[in-house]
């Protein structure tokens, strides 16, 4: 059986309700400093694993728009909108798409939200974890 690679990542760091002016969580976009994290995080993950299959990414538009700076980054072409990873206290549903995923593609990445990906990644390491907002992690499945 060949060994599959799943990056699990916190979106990056986005605007406050406050500064973003948005009307629900849903619609926070990204900050500058987000926006800056999460390219140098994309280069960084360019270098580990080169591209990937398919992201896998929550609706929340902050976590959209990490998504489409390291699909540029890696050159990927398929994302996909997954709405039950929008519910950031249930890891259940991120396990079960980490599952899918290895089942489906070679390397693919998944970004949501904590406390589910930091739980996620606990998970499958087996040791506490705690993501900021734009770090990944490398799973070998």
């Amino acid at each position: 059986m060949t060994q599959k690679t799943i990056v699990l990542m916190r979106h990056s760091k986005a605007l406050d309700m406050y500064q973003s002016g948005a009307k629900d969580d849903f619609s926070r976009p990204l900050s500058q400093q987000g926006i800056l994290k999460a390219k140098e995080q994309a280069s960084k993950l360019k270098e580990e694993i080169n591209t990937a299959e398919v992201i896998l990414v929550s609706p929340l538009l902050r976590a959209k728009q990490t998504a489409k700076i390291v699909a540029e980054t890696l050159a990927i072409n398929k994302t996909e909108v997954m709405t039950e990873l929008a519910d950031c206290m249930d890891a259940d549903n991120y396990i079960n798409a980490v599952k899918d995923l290895a089942e489906k593609y070679e390397t693919a990445i998944l970004i949501g939200h904590n406390p589910a990906v930091s739980q996620t990644a606990a998970f499958y390491k087996k040791q506490f974890i705690s993501m900021s907002a734009g770090d990944y992690i490398i799973i070998k499945i």
